[in-house]
């Protein structure tokens, strides 16, 4: 009757089974690619299952009357936004995808200009203005990650997208990462015209 998934992939499925196989799960289990295991928080069939941005799974069920469940971690996700202080035309990054152990964080850069886009993230924040590290950085921009992990991006008509997967690794649960997006603005023959820098996005990796 429904069906969602959580950050890791896993697929939740609900409806009016008892079990799979020999393993009892009433109502609502979830798929990992190999079994199904119950997830234990309703006792009738779910019409409508969700699970939300920051960590919490939704059950709505209509018997014997409207009923929404909900199972939250321990361990959320959260996406704090920091600060820029570029003064030129400024690229915006937000997240679209929360960090979850074993999932994927994903992020949209808006605003990017044509060229090509380095992909920042790190574990500690900086104040470094780009003008001082690069040649074409645009004054006034800075570098507010700490570089650990580089990749690059090509946006397309002013946006870029950005995808990072967190390993299945639960010692990462609490963990702290900083993201952000320093477009290089390239002419038609592949010179750099300007660097900028986007906000920059402090995240904080929850579990299921």
């Amino acid at each position: 009757r429904a069906l969602s998934n959580l950050p890791t992939g896993e697929l939740v499925a609900g409806g009016f089974f008892q079990s799979s196989g020999a393993t009892s799960t009433p109502y609502l289990a979830s798929f990992d690619g190999a079994s199904w295991q119950p997830m234990g928080f309703v006792n009738s069939a779910p019409t409508a299952v969700h699970f939300s941005i920051t960590g919490t799974l939704f059950a709505a069920t209509d018997a014997p009357n409207l009923t929404i469940a909900r199972r939250s971690t321990s361990c959320p996700s959260t996406v704090q936004n920091g600060p820029s202080n570029c003064p030129a035309v400024l690229p915006i990054l937000e997240a679209t995808t929360w960090p979850f152990v074993g999932g994927t964080y994903r992020a949209l850069g808006r605003d990017i200009p044509d060229g090509l886009v380095v992909d920042v993230y790190g574990l500690q924040t900086l104040n470094t203005p780009l003008d001082s590290i690069l040649a074409s950085g645009s004054i006034g921009c800075l570098l507010l990650v700490e570089p650990v992990f580089l990749q690059t991006a090509v946006p397309i008509s002013g946006v870029a997208t950005t995808a990072l997967a967190i390993p299945a690794d639960p010692a990462l649960a609490n963990a702290t990462l900083w993201h952000q997006l320093v477009p290089f603005e390239l002419d038609p023959l592949g010179t750099v015209i300007e660097a900028t820098t986007s906000n920059a996005l402090g995240l904080t990796i929850g579990d299921f």
